[in-house]
């Protein structure tokens, strides 16, 4: 698996956990006002993808320390490259 792989599978990982929703639920707004919609649903799944990589990128096998980390960096840099 490639780092842009793995990037777009953490993104599909977490996409069905974060919420499109404000954080904030007003009740003079109607609910589709409320709701975010898919472009805010998926910038949250990548964010939440980017701590996972730093999260496995900084407890990488002492084995094989340097691989992983250049891998996991990679990862976060297909990440931040999704954001911008």
């Amino acid at each position: 698996m490639t780092p842009q792989q793995k990037a777009l599978d953490l993104v599909k990982s977490h996409f069905n956990f974060v919420s499109g929703w404000t954080e904030i639920n007003r009740p003079d707004q109607s609910a589709a006002a409320q709701y975010e919609g898919a472009g805010m649903k998926v910038g949250r799944a990548i964010q939440c993808a980017i701590v996972t990589a730093r999260e496995c990128r900084d407890v990488a096998n002492p084995l094989n320390d340097e691989l992983q980390k250049q891998f996991w960096n990679g990862v976060i840099n297909h990440l931040k490259e999704m954001i911008a």
